[in-house]
């Protein structure tokens, strides 16, 4: 999971970007490994509220507006090449 935003001119912009992403990702990472049971299950549904919400209150906490200000977006990447194969 990879939290992304619009590129920035201004240093102190882009600093500013960067802990709050920071500060959103541990909060995150704590409720993703309780959404992950020993027994290989995985709480799909509340990783994606628990994301969110994560999210958004950091963001407020910054005063940043997730869309206006920083352009957020998500991006998963998941390996799939013992799924797939090397050649699609």
């Amino acid at each position: 999971l990879e939290l992304r935003t619009r590129e920035v001119a201004e240093l102190k912009r882009a600093i500013a970007f960067r802990n709050a992403l920071l500060e959103a990702k541990t909060r995150i990472a704590g409720t993703l490994e309780e959404a992950c049971s020993g027994d290989g299950s995985i709480a799909w549904e509340r990783i994606a509220r628990d994301v969110e919400v994560g999210i958004n209150i950091t963001m407020q906490e910054h005063c940043l507006d997730v869309v206006r200000d920083l352009g957020l977006y998500l991006r998963v990447n998941a390996p799939a090449k013992r799924w797939v194969g090397s050649s699609l």
